[in-house]
């Protein structure tokens, strides 16, 4: 009977681990995001470089034009390498964020507004789409 209840303990205690390790998988992932910026899965795909389906993101707006800064979480940043864009994206020259690996440059592509969800405070006009380069390994 002791052994009985030995492995109802156990496994309860498995249970309870696993449950407060789902549970608090968001709160983790949002602490990876700078001030201002807010969690959003499904967002930028070419911003997420752990490839967990997480992004940070923060959405501007000036007049008709919105520019939506996309991050990974966690900001981990390789700064040792060789920098690229994804294909789609040009590199320009750049200060502050998206650019956490601190070479002041980004990738950054134009996209019509209606058609990418981040862009959906503006309904008509352009948007940009910002993120850091990739530092390749060596």
């Amino acid at each position: 009977m002791k052994r009985v209840q030995l492995i109802l303990v156990f496994t309860g205690a498995i249970a309870v681990a696993v449950l407060v390790a789902t549970a608090t998988m968001p709160a983790r992932a949002a602490a990876g995001c700078d001030a201002g910026f807010t969690l959003t899965s499904g967002g930028v795909t070419a911003a997420d470089q752990n490839v967990d389906g997480l992004t940070c993101e923060l959405t501007t707006v000036e007049g008709d034009t919105a520019t939506v800064i996309a991050l990974d979480n966690p900001a981990d940043v390789q700064t040792v390498g060789i920098p690229t864009c994804p294909d789609d994206f040009d590199r320009v020259t750049w200060s502050g964020d998206p650019d956490r690996n601190g070479d002041n440059f980004i990738c950054l592509r134009t996209v019509s507004a209606p058609l990418n969800p981040g862009c959906a405070p503006v309904k008509g006009g352009g948007c940009f789409i910002a993120i850091d380069d990739i530092i390749k390994n060596l």
